[in-house]
């Protein structure tokens, strides 16, 4: 029997000219069918276009300097989730960022896979040769 699960995702973004690529869009898009609210990071730089596009594509929108990388800005993103009680509102925490690109095969497969009632305490998914 499947469950709804409430999630959440910290999303990670990253460009050292601060350009926002349409897959980028596509992927938030995509994820958008599969979470409750997205909190997005940038790291760095970001045009002011393209910050306009992630504020529609996100719930949350944080630009920081680029300190601690992703590490630094999941931790941000998680220190303000958890100010605010965010993280006690949802059943999973999703952690990504845009260092991939796809889709092979659809998304929804992979997240139908996660709505088991197993508990299951980490999850993740790669593909490697």
């Amino acid at each position: 029997m499947k469950r709804t699960i409430k999630r959440i995702a910290i999303f990670v973004f990253y460009d050292h000219e601060g350009i926002l690529d349409p897959y980028v869009i596509k992927l938030l898009d995509e994820i958008r069918n599969h979470v409750d609210f997205i909190y997005t990071v940038v790291n760095g730089i970001i045009q002011k276009n393209d910050s306009k596009q992630l504020e529609l594509n996100s719930d949350r929108l944080l630009i920081r300097a680029n300190r601690g990388f992703d590490a630094g800005a999941i931790k941000d993103a998680v220190a303000d989730l958890s100010t605010t009680g965010m993280l006690t509102k949802y059943d999973e925490l999703i952690i990504f960022n845009d260092t991939f690109f796809g889709f092979f095969y659809p998304l929804s497969e992979f997240f139908e896979g996660t709505n088991l009632e197993s508990e299951i305490d980490f999850w993740g998914f790669t593909e490697w040769p």
